[in-house]
């Protein structure tokens, strides 16, 4: 029960980081009502996903799949452009979140083996990279121009 609540305490604030990071790429305004439902939903698919018991990567694989879906159903941008995004969003998450574990890592000297055996510490570790990607999706947001699309619901 631990493990659940931790993975959606942790996996709803980045899921909907990454769908933020996503759209602001797009150029679609960040409209929160329609933001936090698709980290949540990309949350409990991915949770879903990991009970299968799948190949480790393969939760992302899909997750990029269900977002360009998503993208393609709530938004105008073509398929090519919501899969583009998706993609560029969740390898820029691989490289935030390595870039900040080690990051932690070196400044606490904390072991890594030992902290991912710890379910909170892990998820407490791995709390920057939520942070940066936020940031990162509203410096995008105000910086660049609305011109890819714009929502259809």
């Amino acid at each position: 029960m631990k493990n659940f609540l931790l993975f959606f305490i942790h996996g709803i604030p980045e899921l909907t980081a990454c769908a933020a990071f996503c759209l602001a790429l797009a150029g679609i305004p960040l409209h929160w009502k329609k933001v936090i439902p698709i980290g949540l939903v990309l949350t409990v698919a991915i949770y879903l996903i990991r009970m299968l018991q799948m190949h480790f990567g393969l939760h992302t694989l899909l997750a990029t799949l269900l977002l360009t879906f998503i993208l393609l159903k709530t938004t105008t941008i073509s398929p090519k452009q919501a899969f583009t995004f998706s993609m560029i969003t969740f390898v820029t998450i691989l490289i935030v979140e390595y870039i900040c574990v080690q990051t932690v890592f070196a400044v606490t000297g904390l072991d890594p083996s030992i902290i991912k055996e710890n379910e909170l510490i892990w998820k407490m570790v791995a709390t920057p990279q939520i942070l940066v990607m936020f940031l990162l999706a509203f410096i995008i947001a105000k910086t660049k121009k609305k011109s890819h699309g714009e929502w259809s619901v």
